[in-house]
């Protein structure tokens, strides 16, 4: 079981910038401010903090974070607490924040454990670009 949880407790986060070269149509508002964080992965005790401190290195330059979750399979309660800090780390930097892509059974745990509404159904999209449309009708 020990060989299990170190084999499988590898989270994958990348970051970048939103880059309207890449995208389908034009874009008015300015995101050179707004990041996307691409976790893959569980979420879970064998890898807390590691999405945490990926956010601390980018919260002085954000206003807006765009979690991108679409390659977490599952999480545990304290993938659950470190989202929660993610949150509160981005409210007291006046940091505004969505998630992309969660699937059903983390939906699920995240529903359990009342996350969805701590944070509000709002913040919650299918992807990246429907972020993107909803800042630009801001």
């Amino acid at each position: 079981m020990f060989l299990f949880v170190i084999n499988n407790s590898s989270l994958h986060v990348e970051t970048s910038t939103i880059e309207p070269h890449r995208l389908d149509k034009e874009i008015n508002y300015n995101h050179a401010t707004t990041r996307v964080v691409y976790v893959a992965g569980p979420l879970f005790f064998g890898n807390q903090d590691q999405l945490l401190s990926k956010v601390r290195e980018l919260i002085d330059g954000c206003d807006h974070i765009i979690l991108s979750v679409r390659g977490v399979p599952s999480i545990d309660d304290s993938g659950i607490h470190e989202l929660m800090d993610v949150v509160e780390l981005c409210r007291a930097h006046k940091v505004q924040f969505s998630f992309t892509g969660v699937q059903n059974n983390v939906m699920r745990q995240l529903r359990r454990h009342h996350f969805d509404a701590y944070v509000g159904e709002d913040i919650f999209y299918w992807d990246v670009i429907k972020v993107i449309e909803m800042l630009e009708g801001k």
